[in-house]
């Protein structure tokens, strides 16, 4: 993320000098200043525009088939708007927009556009707004209307919008089909750009491939991996001499070894790990805190997380010694202490731990709702984690009657609290329900010998080259679609494991280059930048501008459409009802949209 104090100073010195600039008429003809927004204007574009206009009868019938999609987009544009305020008032906290940075398409200032994408993204910006203006500018010479200007908006020296200006005194009356026309071109500009920028991607990712071995998305602080000096955008090719392609061929090395590893990168020198299984990610409650390091189990010394897995399996309540972390774990002084070995000792249920949920078939047999719990046995069967809990309900049906053991912290209680088990009727539809929100891990515990996330690259070619994301089972064309936008979002939705906004910055090491692109080295990947940011930012052109609000172009379709049926159907005041209709549709829509970010942004 930008220190967004030194770019407000910057904005406000570029504000103050070109002011006075335009004080002194030093600036050239056709630029104008509003502090820190600059505009270009043109009339020189208007004969362009006229030579590209001139087989008319072929764009007026292009542009009919262009307004009637435009005209179902923007039913689906308002029905989503509304959907997704609906989706944030039910769930605030899903929102990945948590500031108002994150709606502005600004690198850096927008977390999930990182600076070193922004060339490309700025590109990708003016070409988008060229494309669309261009649209509306053809369709004026078209319909012939009259234009007096093209022209760019510049927010200081980054492009913000781009218009052509109609002239005022164009009877739009006489041609409302025309003008209709004309404020659809723009979105369906943006739409036929995005089809030839994703083809070209397509053949441009031909020559992309992952590098051979484990690509590290990163690694947890504190963990062995960590300390080492593995970091994101690593790939590991090796571990004691035993060759690593994937996340499965790294769990397989690791478990055959003891003691300190070599670990071997492809692009960097060789690194020795002493894999332990260490707490990488704690839950509020959780027994433990990260980056302890779990030294022993009942007693028995434990070096791998299979082991402290394997020494949990037989026991409900665990005596566990950890270890300090390489990071100060910063426990409150009342808290207990470590030893002068720096260990201390922790009693606790492990299972899966998470909260009973409100109406529930956990709340129902008479646990309290909304209570941090640990299950420790279900249906008699060991319940360590999720996946335990899945195994363990595998062949019952809702409505099933099963037994629970349970941990529940009371007053009173010490270490793993108390023991309940419980006859429990499970609920659900299609799938049997136990009624917990869970948390990761065991008893809110995610352990890892060596700690690192694993960086996916097949999966995020595949979701570029539109064949969407498996794991989600999204598998129709507007599934796909959603998987390609979402990636610069993935790791924040859920999608995948991280966000992905292109080939840069340390994902850019997870990749190389083969066939013909192989010798344009970063050039080759900045043209896969730039067609990927192409294709995002024109889909959120179309879509953005066929919302039904003023003065998107949704808005003025709606103003003139009402318009014309109005006249059509023998309306008074055909132009009155037009007025009020697009100031209608606006007023919801600004709502929505307002009370979503709020929303998002507060809560």
């Amino acid at each position: 993320m930008v220190d967004a104090l030194p770019v407000a100073v910057a904005v406000v010195a570029f504000a103050a000098v070109a002011e006075l600039l335009e004080r002194t008429g030093r600036l050239p003809e056709g630029v104008s200043v509003t502090g820190p927004f600059v505009t270009l204007s043109s009339t020189r574009g208007r004969a362009l525009l006229g030579r590209l206009a001139r087989p008319r009868r072929l764009w007026r019938g292009v542009g009919t088939l262009g307004l009637a999609g435009v005209g179902v987009a923007m039913a689906f544009a308002a029905v989503g708007v509304l959907l997704v305020g609906a989706a944030a008032l039910a769930d605030p906290g899903a929102s990945p927009i948590d500031s108002p940075g994150s709606v502005l398409v600004i690198p850096g200032v927008n977390r999930f556009l990182p600076p070193a994408a922004a060339p490309e993204i700025l590109f990708a910006v003016l070409a988008g707004l060229v494309v669309h203006e261009g649209g509306h500018g053809i369709y004026c010479r078209v319909e012939e209307i009259e234009v007096d200007s093209v022209g760019l908006f510049l927010l200081t020296v980054i492009p913000a919008g781009a218009y052509v200006l109609p002239d005022e005194a164009s009877d739009e009356r006489e041609n409302l089909p025309g003008w209709a026309r004309m404020f659809a071109a723009g979105p369906v500009n943006n739409v036929v750009l995005t089809v030839v920028a994703f083809l070209a991607l397509v053949l441009v990712l031909g020559s992309v491939q992952p590098v051979p071995g484990v690509a590290v998305g990163g690694a947890f602080a504190g963990a062995p991996a960590a300390d080492a000096g593995i970091d994101h955008g690593d790939v590991l090719t090796s571990v004691s001499g035993t060759p690593v392609r994937s996340e499965a061929d790294l769990d397989a090395a690791l478990a055959n070894v003891s003691g300190t590893v070599r670990v071997e990168r492809a692009d960097g020198p060789p690194v020795e790990v002493r894999p332990e299984p260490t707490v990488v990610q704690a839950a509020d409650g959780a027994p433990l805190t990260t980056p302890e390091t779990v030294v022993a189990v009942n007693g028995t010394n434990v070096s791998s997380d299979d082991a402290f897995r394997a020494a949990l399996d037989g026991r409900e309540v665990a005596t566990l010694r950890v270890r300090a972390g390489t990071i100060d774990p910063g426990f409150d002084p009342s808290s207990p202490s470590y030893g002068d070995d720096r260990t201390r000792t922790v009693v606790a249920a492990m299972g899966l731990s998470g909260r009973v949920a409100e109406g529930g078939a956990l709340a129902a047999a008479g646990l309290p709702a909304g209570e941090r719990v640990v299950l420790v046995r279900v249906d008699g069967d060991r319940t360590l984690d999720l996946a335990a809990l899945a195994d363990a309900l595998a062949d019952r049906d809702p409505g099933d009657e099963i037994r629970v053991v349970a941990y529940v912290p009371t007053e009173g209680s010490r270490g793993a609290g108390t023991r309940r088990e419980l006859p429990v009727t499970l609920g659900g539809d299609s799938e049997p329900v136990v009624g917990i929100v869970p948390e990761a891990g065991i008893s809110g515990l995610v352990v890892s010998d060596f700690g690192v996330g694993v960086h996916d690259t097949g999966t995020y070619l595949t979701a570029l080259r539109g064949g969407g994301i498996p794991a989600t089972g999204a598998d129709g064309l507007l599934g796909r679609a959603f998987a390609f936008l979402l990636l610069p979002l993935a790791g924040v939705t859920g999608l995948a494991r991280y966000n992905f906004a292109g080939f840069v910055g340390p994902a850019r090491s997870l990749y190389e280059l083969t066939g013909p692109l192989a010798a344009f080295g970063d050039a080759g990947f900045a043209l896969a930048n730039g067609l990927f940011w192409l294709v995002w930012l024109n889909v959120q052109l179309a879509a953005f501008n066929c919302i039904p609000a003023y003065p998107l172009d949704g808005g003025r379709l709606v103003r003139v459409g009402t318009e014309w049926l109005g006249g059509r159907y023998g309306v008074a005041d055909p132009v009155e009802l037009g007025e009020r209709v697009m100031l209608g549709t606006t007023l919801a829509m600004l709502s929505v949209l307002g009370l979503l970010l709020v929303v998002s942004i507060a809560l």
